[in-house]
């Protein structure tokens, strides 16, 4: 993970969540290569150490649930431009990217379980 990534880990290990996320959102408006990107397939992990792909879901959680994401309501079922701005489907669902694991050291997928583990 590059310096920003490590920096948001240890923010969040610290209890400082809601400061790693305004740091993220931050970097994401810079377009960071620390943050995901939003792109056709839905938000894209790829290339993300764990807990900052972790950090990019929740960020994405937070846009749904403040409405301003992917909560499915008639603006943004009727919005093409606004579901793929947010990486959802035309149902409201929020849609991400993981990968397969072929990038990580071990060879084993990390991301999956990481954002597996945040949602349950």
């Amino acid at each position: 993970a590059g310096t920003l990534g490590k920096i948001l880990e240890a923010m969040v290990a610290e209890g400082e969540l809601h400061h790693a996320i305004a740091v993220y959102r931050e970097a994401g408006d810079r377009k960071s290569s620390a943050c995901a990107v939003v792109a056709a397939q839905g938000l894209d992990l790829h290339n993300l150490p764990a807990e900052t792909a972790r950090l990019a879901v929740r960020v994405a959680l937070l846009d749904v649930a403040s409405g301003t994401g992917s909560m499915p309501n008639r603006r943004t079922a009727s919005d093409p431009e606004l579901r793929r701005k947010l990486a959802i489907a035309r149902d409201g669902s929020l849609i991400i990217v993981v990968g397969l694991g072929r990038n990580s050291k071990s060879g084993e997928a990390a991301l999956r379980p990481a954002v597996l583990d945040l949602l349950h």
